[in-house]
Parts: structure tokens; sequence; C-alpha cells
């Protein structure tokens, strides 16, 4: 069992470098112009970051259809303080945000596969989830590269486990943090 063990953590680590080539390598280039709302998160972004609007969300029913997402403002405005220029901090947030939900993917699914598969076929099941998210999910970022779906996957992945370990382990605190 050790050496599937060592094998297993092997996969992993290529399956998330892998996530991390295909996230960021091709950032500026597809598409090659910004969507609506990638623009807006950039701009509300900057508009957070150099402290003119700290709030900047619309009113629902203004007319604006894009961009309210204050995760994604936040994230982008995160993003432009590391040095990523404006126009592609949301592209950035979002990659980040995937490639973390990579990386927890991995042990929620070892945690979820727990009750339903084998021991000796948690680890390749949990490793195959993994690497067909970081494949599949590189051709939404190429199709809508800024925008909050990345974000929307990381927090379903922590509610689920989350919920799962608080009844798993009658947790209040895994509770909570779901």
């Amino acid at each position: 069992m050790p050496v599937l063990q060592h094998w297993s953590v092997l996969v992993y680590a290529l399956i998330v470098a892998l996530a991390a080539i295909l996230f960021f390598a091709q950032l500026t280039q597809f598409p090659r112009t910004l969507w609506v709302d990638e623009a807006w998160f950039g701009l509300k972004g900057r508009a957070v970051l150099s402290g003119q609007n700290l709030f900047p969300f619309e009113v629902p029913g203004s007319g604006v259809g894009v961009g309210n997402s204050p995760f994604q403002i936040y994230a982008s405005a995160a993003a432009q303080s590391l040095g990523v220029p404006a126009a592609y901090s949301s592209r950035a947030a979002s990659a980040a945000a995937g490639l973390l939900t990579v990386v927890l993917l991995y042990p929620a699914l070892l945690v979820l596969f727990r009750d339903l598969l084998p021991p000796a076929q948690r680890a390749p099941a949990a490793l195959l989830g993994t690497a067909a998210l970081a494949t599949q999910f590189v051709s939404l970022f190429y199709s809508r590269d800024g925008s909050q779906h990345a974000s929307c996957l990381l927090a379903t992945l922590v509610v689920a486990a989350g919920t799962y370990l608080a009844f798993e382990r009658r947790s209040r605190g895994w509770a909570i943090a779901a």
C-alpha cells in the first residue's frame, strides 16, 4: 500500500502542474479579446485597489447585466495588487481559483469516496476525477476566461466536502465552514 500512496501523490502533483500550465500558460491569448464581464471586473477591481470605490456593486435592475460578483471584483483587485495588468486580472483570478479547485479536489474526493469505494479504488478514482476536471475545466477558461465560474466551482467543492465532514464527524466547525 505505501507504493500506491507514493504513486498517487506523484500523479496528483503532475495533475496539479498540468492544470497550472493549462490555466496560466495562455492567459492572455485565448480568447484574444476580453469579454465585457472580464473588463468590468478589472475596472471595478482597479476602483477598489485605488480606493475610489470600496463597494463597487450595481443595484439589481440598474440596467447593468454583468459584473456584479463581489468575489470576482475583489479577486481581480487582489490580482492587480500582485502586478497583473487590470485587463487580465479577472482571468488571472479565475485561473487561480480553478487551480485551487484542482488542488482541493483530490483530497475532497478521497473523503467523499470513503464510504463508496474500497480502499484500493479510492486514490485511482480521486485521481481520475481530478485529472478530468483539470483537463475539461480549461476549455471553460478558453471560452469564458475571466468570469466567476471557477469561483462557483470552488465554493461548491468547499460546501460539499464541508457538509459531508460536518455530518460524518458531527462537527459544528465543519458545518459552519460549509
